[in-house]
């Protein structure tokens, strides 16, 4: 939701909160908003014009595509809120988390005519929803969602004979 509305979550706060989470368990977590410098420094370049010089450090850039390379063949944790705001001044959030991972060969999909990725799924928790005053939102996402983190964390270390 955008920011003015009073049903907006921070997502950076959520992917923080829930990277120390996994990182207390053992496991290293590294959040989507961490990869934004490279993202914005990779537009600046792709969309400059011909004769224009826009700021490029090339080894930064080596490093964090190298970095990139690395964390695609890593299996990952992919967490979906969708928001919406109902009447009375109720906000309504469904949350969904599974384990994807990545195959040499992309598996894809017939959709619609047209060949589409289609993520391998690991391991997924039960959708959650819940509707709650403005207020609340925040707290009652950030309790669900630990709850489903913590039932990965769990699933995991029972995979892994920990």
């Amino acid at each position: 939701m955008d920011s003015s509305s009073p049903c907006h979550l921070d997502r950076i706060v959520l992917e923080h909160h829930s990277a120390e989470t996994l990182d207390k368990s053992g496991l290293d977590a590294i959040g989507a908003a961490d990869q934004s410098e490279f993202d914005k420094a990779l537009h600046n370049l792709t969309s400059a014009p011909p004769d224009g010089k826009p700021h490029w450090d090339f080894e930064e850039s080596e490093r964090r595509r190298r970095e990139r390379a690395s964390l695609v063949s890593q299996p990952f944790l992919f967490v979906h809120i969708a928001v919406a705001t109902l009447d009375g001044g109720l906000c309504a959030a469904g949350i969904t988390t599974e384990l994807r991972a990545s195959a040499r060969e992309r598996p894809v999909i017939n959709y619609n005519g047209e060949q589409v990725f289609a993520a391998l799924s690991i391991w997924e928790a039960a959708p959650l929803a819940l509707a709650v005053p403005s207020a609340g939102l925040e707290h009652a996402v950030t309790e669900r969602l630990d709850t489903q983190i913590k039932e990965f964390i769990t699933a995991w270390q029972t995979a892994n004979g920990q």
